[in-house]
């Protein structure tokens, strides 16, 4: 019977103590995930910075006809984003840069699938920055003379003119000089989407990740 009274005087101890940890574990977790998305923050304000940066000085620095300024841009896009990445990758960061086509809903989804598969991955309809695509090609006046083509995907997306540089919606069809044109495929299969620039980022540490976007119609001035 004593101990029996023992016991009942005890459970509102057990009980507080119960909540008490129930409490403090919430507490943790609420801290963490403060911390966790506060560190993301940063992360992808940082990453969307460099990318804008490097947009906007490999504009200025080759600022001469509107498509070798484009050019331009995709070719310092393509050299420097490894580095970038690279200094991520050493602190436990996965980070995969592209261009191409897709919605907010396909970008919505793409952190859960990258924390399901452990590991960053681009959107279905996009493209690394230095991606070449292939088409087919004719020339006139004989339009039953096809050859192949190839072009850099994040070219297309690309326009400028003698101040801006703009992300811009984009068909598969280009025309030459001398009165060809090329189709491009899968450029034309995207086209329907909006054009977007940006990175997915896994933290394989916590397992998450997150997605930077730079949209259709962004516009970097460097004249």
């Amino acid at each position: 019977m004593g101990i029996a009274l023992v016991l009942i005087a005890l459970v509102p101890i057990f009980l507080f103590a119960n909540s008490y940890l129930a409490f403090r574990d919430s507490s943790i977790k609420s801290k963490n995930a403060a911390l966790l998305a506060e560190m993301d923050f940063y992360r992808r304000a940082d990453i969307r910075n460099a990318l804008v940066s490097e947009m906007r000085h490999a504009a200025a620095e080759n600022a001469g006809s509107p498509n070798e300024t484009a050019r331009h841009v995709v070719d310092e896009l393509s050299s420097d984003s490894p580095e970038i990445a690279e200094i991520y990758n050493e602190s436990g960061v996965e980070v995969v840069f592209w261009c191409g086509f897709a919605d907010l809903g396909e970008l919505g989804r793409l952190p859960a699938e990258m924390v399901a598969e452990g590991r960053a991955k681009r959107c279905a309809g996009c493209f690394g920055f230095g991606d070449f695509t292939p088409g087919v090609c004719k020339r006139t006046p004989d339009p039953r003379e096809w050859r192949p083509g190839l072009a850099r995907a994040c070219d297309f997306l690309l326009s400028a003119d003698n101040l801006t540089l703009r992300i811009s919606g984009a068909t598969g069809t280009r025309f030459s000089d001398q009165g060809g044109v090329c189709e491009y495929p899968a450029i034309s299969a995207g086209a329907s989407k909006p054009a977007v620039f940006g990175a997915s980022i896994y933290d394989r540490r916590t397992n998450t990740s997150s997605v930077v976007i730079i949209p259709q119609g962004y516009e970097v001035c460097y004249g």
